[in-house]
Order: C-alpha cells, then structure tokens, then sequence
C-alpha cells in the first residue's frame, strides 16, 4: 500500500448509508468531538472519505478491501496504516480502533516528547486518563486514580473478582492494560483485543503445549497465541496489541477460576472506552 496523494478530489455529500459513515458512528467521541465525515473519492480511489475528530484525521478508501491512511499535518499526503479484508463497517472499526488509531496516537506522542514539556506530556496523560475514569464512573464503577514519580500515570479498579489497571507513561496516550483473576474474566475480554482468524484456521498442533491453562488459551485462538519459552502466552504482531499471559503452576487443571495475569501493551484509549462495559 502507497502513501495516498491529495490530488484530484471530487467531493459530494456523503450519504449516513456510506460505510464510512457507519465505521464513524462506531467509533467513541473522545471528549465530546464525533467524527465528521466528508468525501475524498478521487480518480486514484474512487470511494474514499475522510474522517476526523478534529485531531485525528484518517483517510478509508473502501474497495474489495479497505485502505487505512493517516495524515500528518503539514505533509502533503496521507501515509499508509493498514490493509484490511472486506469493508464491513464493524470490522473496519474494530481494527481502526486495535490498530489504526494507535498508530496515530503514537505519531502525535513522538511529536510531543520531542517538544521536551515534561508539563504539557504530563498533562496529555492525565487527560486521557480523565476520559476513562469519566466512562468507568458512567458504567458504575469506581477507579483509583495513582501518579508515580516515575512519570507512570494509571488507573486501578476491581469488578466481580477481577482487578485491571490502565497506565500511561511520559507523553504516551497508548498504554498497558494488566489484569489479575480468573481465566474465564480474560477469555471473555480476549476476542476483544485479539485480531480476528483467517477465513481458515489451520489446525493446531498442541502436542508442544505445556500446561492445561496453555492449552486452553492457544486452542481458542490458534491463529495468535502461542506459548514462549517459560510456558506463559503470547501475542502480538507489528502495531497490534501485544501481550504476555502468566499461566501459573503448568501441572495445574484449567478451570474457569484457575488464576492468570496478563499485561496488554498497545492499547488506546479510543479501543479501551469501547471495551470498558467488558472489563466490568
């Protein structure tokens, strides 16, 4: 995938059956700003538009597969962020929101760090930090709020037995999501933040499995998972969420209660507002 040109546009009103129109009703409004939405087809990708939330702008150019770029201000094109099968609107949002959008977010926080305020970074952080303490307040659930001197700022909270925490670092709004309970709470947060199987998965072969728990975890998603050399899982790929499953004792039983961690790095805040009813 090329880096998109601003050339040759033929804007028209974009009608709300559009699926770019529908990939933006799914994606959250982050402190009130919806996405808008206007037209970007042009001889060169005669179905695009544009979408922005006034920060963030993204062109989706909608064809036997769907085209993610992001601009940069100031530069005269639109970078490429990914390729995805298909132009089903909630499948296009869910990988803007696993991948796309924390691509973006990371440009803007290397702009920021590079800026040397550590007062302006710390204030970026605890900003979007608010948003989902707000949410989480909204869901009926409380968080406490912690800021280490270590330049870590996060959010713990607990619910039904399960304890998450989200924490930013320095200028970054793309941070880590840690859980500690039972492996039944993260199996049901999983398909959430893992990417979607292929049209076909190939069998897996767990014979080089140890431990139930492992076991369990990679035969649900075999296309992903895979255990690393002291027997926990992992998963991730280039800009996906990644992440390291801490499976315990390897002789034990995998029951739905049976303890696990788990640290996700690489999620944004845009992905964790729509998953929060999950962690609840």
């Amino acid at each position: 995938m090329t880096a998109a040109p601003l050339l040759d546009q033929d804007q028209h009103d974009v009608p709300p059956t559009h699926p770019g129109c529908k990939v933006a009703a799914l994606l959250p409004a982050r402190t009130g700003r919806t996405w808008a939405v206007r037209d970007f087809s042009s001889s060169f990708r005669p179905a695009a538009v544009q979408l922005t939330d006034g920060t963030r702008t993204l062109l989706i150019a909608f064809r036997a597969t769907t085209e993610v770029f992001s601009h940069t201000p100031g530069m005269n094109q639109y970078l490429p962020l990914a390729t995805l099968p298909g132009t089903e609107p909630a499948t296009v949002a869910r990988e803007l929101l696993r991948n796309a959008l924390p691509q973006v977010d990371q440009h803007l926080d290397s702009a920021a760090s590079s800026l040397r305020l550590p007062g302006r970074n710390r204030a970026r952080r605890v900003a979007a930090l608010t948003e989902v303490h707000a949410a989480l307040a909204a869901l009926g659930t409380n968080a406490d709020p912690f800021d280490r001197s270590d330049d870590l700022t996060g959010l713990d909270w607990t619910a039904a037995g399960e304890r998450w925490r989200f924490s930013l670092h320095a200028c970054k709004t793309v941070g880590t999501l840690a859980y500690e309970g039972p492996l039944d709470g993260l199996e049901r947060v999983l398909p959430r933040i893992l990417p979607p199987p292929p049209a076909r998965v190939p069998r897996s072969l767990l014979t080089h499995v140890s431990g139930a728990v492992a076991r369990r975890l990679i035969s649900a998603w075999p296309h992903t998972l895979r255990q690393d050399e002291d027997g926990d899982v992992q998963f991730g790929t280039h800009h996906d969420p990644c992440g390291l499953i801490y499976v315990g004792d390897a002789k034990a039983r995998a029951r739905d209660s049976s303890a696990v961690l788990a640290d996700i790095s690489r999620v944004g805040v845009d992905h964790l507002l729509t998953i929060l009813p999950d962690l609840i």
